[in-house]
């Protein structure tokens, strides 16, 4: 293996590949997810797939809130999050460990989610001001933690706020 191999390797998540494959019943490989602004529970499933041998130390879900500032300054709200390690209840014993070419599926529940009380912190009162607002993007994120790799390996799913 080359020096350009072990870099990439070394700073792109140790050959491991995570995708987000369900939230709330919608595909977003397929179409655009929707989640209602007054919800305060998000489910979904993901799969991990090892392109080599590697460990996983853990599994952590976030639920962000993602606005852009008049001066375009990002600021990232998270509205929720969850990790399975050795200290959750989760399932799967951690740190376990992954052979090349093994895929496996998992689940996360977050149960906490809030987004008007994030946007009333944010000075926003009314929930009509980002729904279509291209300035606001909730935001899904899976990050799988690998063993010797300093970079997670990780999937972002934008999902559109709903007034439903």
């Amino acid at each position: 293996m080359g020096f350009f191999d072990k870099a990439k390797q070394f700073l792109t998540g140790y050959g491991l590949k995570v995708q987000i494959t369900e939230i709330e019943r919608q595909n977003p490989q397929e179409d655009e997810v929707y989640f209602p602004v007054k919800d305060s529970v998000l489910k979904g499933n993901y799969r991990i797939f090892a392109e080599q041998d590697c460990t996983i130390l853990q599994h952590k879900h976030e639920f962000l809130l993602r606005y852009t500032q008049p001066d375009n300054s990002v600021q990232e709200i998270i509205l929720d999050e969850s990790i399975h390690d050795e200290d959750s209840n989760s399932s799967t014993t951690f740190p376990y460990d992954m052979e090349q070419d093994q895929e496996i599926e998992d689940s996360f529940v977050l149960n906490n989610i809030n987004i008007p009380a994030a946007l009333r912190d944010l000075g926003i009162s009314n929930i009509r001001k980002v729904i279509d607002n291209p300035d606001f993007e909730l935001i899904l994120k899976v990050a799988i933690d690998v063993k010797g790799s300093p970079v997670d390996a990780t999937d972002e799913v934008k999902i559109q706020f709903t007034n439903d």
